[in-house]
């Protein structure tokens, strides 16, 4: 089976466009892998919002969108971000998280939940979350392997707390529905994500049964 990849980049993920330009390449030289990307956007939602003179709220990490500025965070996801034409003329996938109801009426899902349910219901090996931030800590080091029981007894006892609480449960409902792993990184170049295919990395947390 060929091994199947979701990225989901967070908006602070990369410093700049080399970042951006160094996984690109990174995608481009991977040739027995395919490879969809879920993109966040908050710190640009944040500005557009913030240039609107609305209000950003979050709880628990989790941005809470308000009816009247759905139209804001669509505009910054699914134009000013989004690849649009990538599914057909066959190249990576970019997938927006706004999503719609059965009358369609469109949401602001939050990123990481969509990553998420896409690596599910597209049979994906791994999962991997492309943060600002290098893994879990755990007493000021970065635990590289963490099983479900162990991330979620350290959620109890607020050793991870913050916005890496909601990716920890999203990170549980890719496990739950079958796929396999689930990384929590931060860019370390090019080679990142072909030390994901080998196994053959030193950075980050990978979550799994």
């Amino acid at each position: 089976m060929t091994p199947r990849i979701l990225i989901k980049i967070g908006s602070l993920a990369f410093n700049g466009e080399d970042g951006f330009k160094d996984l690109a390449q990174a995608i481009r030289s991977i040739q027995h892998a395919e490879i969809i990307i879920v993109h966040g956007g908050g710190a640009e939602i944040s500005q557009a919002l913030k240039d609107a003179h609305r209000e950003s709220v979050f709880i628990d990490g989790i941005r809470i969108t308000q009816a009247e500025d759905i139209k804001i965070v669509e505009n910054v996801l699914s134009e000013t971000i989004n690849v649009l034409d990538a599914l057909k003329t066959g190249r990576v996938p970019v997938v927006s998280p706004i999503s719609a109801d059965e009358s369609g009426e469109s949401y602001n899902v939050n990123a990481d939940s969509a990553a998420a349910a896409l690596s599910a219901g597209a049979q994906c090996t791994d999962l991997v979350f492309i943060t600002d931030v290098p893994g879990v800590l755990v007493e000021e080091r970065i635990c590289p392997s963490l099983t479900v029981q162990k991330a979620k007894a350290l959620i109890g006892n607020s050793t991870i707390k913050g916005g890496m609480v909601a990716k920890m449960e999203s990170a549980f409902e890719a496990l739950d529905n079958n796929v396999p792993r689930v990384h929590i990184i931060q860019w370390q170049g090019p080679s990142t994500l072909e030390s994901i295919l080998t196994g053959d990395f030193t950075t980050g947390t990978t979550i799994h049964r």
